[in-house]
C-alpha cells in the first residue's frame, strides 16, 4: 500500500455518507487506567481553562500556537500523540447537549489541524523512508516517533469520525483528515517502522487496530488495515508475554499499563478471540502478585511508584476478584489469601504470608517478591536478583533494579556519589 490518495476529492462526500449511515463508535478507551465518567466533564472544563500537565511539565493552553518539542522526550511525545485530546474526545461520545459537543469538537479540531499543517501536510506524499530513518537522536522532533504515531492514529481515527457527521465542517477538511489517517496507516505498515521487539509495538498495533475497526465497514484501505493489525497483535501477544501471562519487559508498571489497555480494547470489541482474552484475565491475575500490602506497586524495573488505589467505577473493570478489593480499597471484590506463587518462565516468585497472632488484613502482611528471570536488556539492569521485601507497612530491605532514562553521563565526568548513611 502507497501513502498516495485514495478518494478523489469529489468521493469524499460519498464516504461522510456511509459514515453518517452508521451510528457513533464511542471513543476507544485505550490508556491505563480510564477516568471514571462522571469525571470526565469536570477535567474537560480544568483543560479548556487551565492547560495540560503531565510529569511535572505544563502548557498553560491546548490552543495554538504551541511548543510541540521545547520540554523532555516523554513530554513531547504525549503533545505529539494527541493525549491532551484524551478528556474531550471521549467527552465528545458523552455530550448531552449539541452546543457542549460542538464546542469539544472545535477545541480538538483546532489542536489537531495546527499539528497537522505543521508536521503533515508538508509531507503528505513524501517517501515513508524519510520518516523511518529519522535520526531523533541528532534531531530531537517527536512528531513521527513510532509510539506518538501508535497512540495518535486512533484519535485521530475518531476525530474524522465526528467531523463527517458534523455538517458545519467542509468536504475539504474532512479529504485532509483522511489523508492524514491513511499517511499513518501507510507508516504504521511499514516493517521497518513496526517496533516489534517492544511494548511500542503493541501500542501501535492496537491503534491501529482501532483505526482500521472504525471505518473497515466501509473502506477498503481500512479493512486492509483491520486484518493486518489483528494479525500483527495477536502475534505481539504472544512474543511479549511469557506463558505464565507476565510481561518480559521486567517491570509491573508496564505490565500494569498494557493489562489497562487491553482490558479497554475489550470494551469495544478490538479483542474478540478468546485466547488474547485469556491472557488478558491471567495478567490479572499475576498483577495482584505485584502490588505490596500498603496497596503500592512493586519498582521493578523502571516502575514508577504508584499507589495502586483507582475507584471502586475503575475497579469493576477487572474480572480478578482480589484486584477489584485491592484497587477499590475493600469497597467490593475479595482480598487475596495468604500464599505463595512462582511464575517461572516469567522469573517472578512472591510470597505473602501472615506472622503467627496478627490480624489477617491485606495490609498486615509480610510480603517479598523477586524478579531473577531475563529476557532482554529492556528496562533491567544488568544483575537478576531484584527483590523487595516489606514488612509492618514498610519496605525493610530491597535491590529494586530501578532503572530510568536519566540520560547518559558526561565522558570524564565521575560519577556522582551519595552521602554516606549517619
Amino acid at each position: 500500500m502507497t501513502n498516495k490518495q485514495t478518494i478523489p476529492e469529489g468521493s469524499i462526500c460519498g464516504f461522510r455518507l456511509k459514515v453518517k449511515s452508521y451510528p457513533l463508535v464511542p471513543y476507544d478507551l485505550l490508556e491505563t487506567s480510564p477516568r471514571r465518567p462522571d469525571t470526565v466533564h469536570t477535567l474537560v472544563d480544568n483543560l479548556l481553562i487551565h492547560g495540560w500537565d503531565r510529569h511535572g511539565f505544563s502548557i498553560p493552553s491546548i490552543t495554538p500556537p504551541l511548543e510541540w518539542d521545547t520540554n523532555n522526550r516523554s513530554f513531547s511525545c504525549s503533545l505529539h500523540a494527541w493525549e491532551p485530546l484524551t478528556h474531550l474526545l471521549r467527552g465528545i461520545s458523552e455530550a448531552t447537549s449539541r452546543e457542549r459537543r460542538a464546542q469539544l469538537i472545535k477545541a480538538s479540531f483546532i489542536y489537531a489541524y495546527q499539528w497537522i499543517k505543521i508536521y503533515q501536510l508538508p509531507i503528505l506524499n513524501h517517501d515513508l523512508s524519510e520518516i523511518v530513518n529519522y535520526n531523533f537522536k541528532d534531531n530531537p522532533i517527536y512528531a513521527w516517533y513510532d509510539m506518538a504515531v501508535g497512540q495518535r492514529i486512533y484519535r485521530l481515527a475518531f476525530l474524522l469520525d465526528v467531523i463527517c457527521r458534523d455538517p458545519s465542517y467542509s468536504d475539504l477538511t474532512v479529504n485532509i483528515l483522511y489523508q492524514s489517517l491513511h499517511f499513518h496507516h501507510s507508516l504504521l505498515n511499514h516493517d521497518q517502522f513496526f517496533k516489534i521487539h517492544s511494548n511500542h509495538g503493541l501500542y501501535q498495533a492496537l491503534g491501529q487496530l482501532a483505526a482500521a475497526k472504525r471505518f473497515a465497514h466501509i473502506d477498503a484501505i481500512s479493512h486492509e488495515c483491520l486484518v493486518h493489525s489483528k494479525s500483527r497483535l495477536s502475534a505481539l501477544i504472544r512474543e511479549h508475554f511469557t506463558n505464565d501471562n507476565v510481561h518480559k519487559e521486567h517491570s509491573p508498571g508496564y505490565h500494569w499499563m498494557i493489562l489497562g489497555s487491553l482490558i479497554g480494547s475489550r470494551v469495544t470489541n478490538l479483542i474478540t478471540e478468546s485466547s488474547l482474552s485469556q491472557v488478558v484475565d491471567g495478567m490479572e491475575e499475576a498483577m495482584v502478585w505485584m502490588i505490596k500490602p500498603n496497596n503500592h506497586i512493586v519498582t521493578f524495573g523502571d516502575s514508577d511508584p504508584r499507589k495502586m488505589i483507582t475507584g471502586t467505577v475503575r475497579a469493576q473493570r477487572f474480572k480478578d476478584l482480589a484486584l477489584q478489593a485491592i484497587t477499590s480499597n475493600g469497597d467490593i471484590g475479595v482480598f487475596p489469601k495468604p500464599g505463595v506463587r512462582a511464575y517461572y518462565t516469567a522469573g517472578y516468585a512472591f510470597a505473602r504470608l501472615y506472622s503467627a497472632n496478627v490480624e489477617q488484613q491485606f495490609d498486615k502482611y509480610s510480603y517479598l517478591a523477586q524478579n531473577a528471570g531475563f529476557h532482554s536488556r529492556v528496562h533491567k539492569h544488568a544483575d537478576h536478583l531484584t527483590f523487595v521485601w516489606f514488612d509492618k507497612m514498610r519496605d525493610i530491605l530491597i535491590d529494586p533494579g530501578r532503572y530510568a532514562y536519566a540520560g547518559r553521563t558526561e565522558r570524564y565526568k565521575p560519577r556522582a556519589r551519595g552521602k554516606a548513611l549517619p
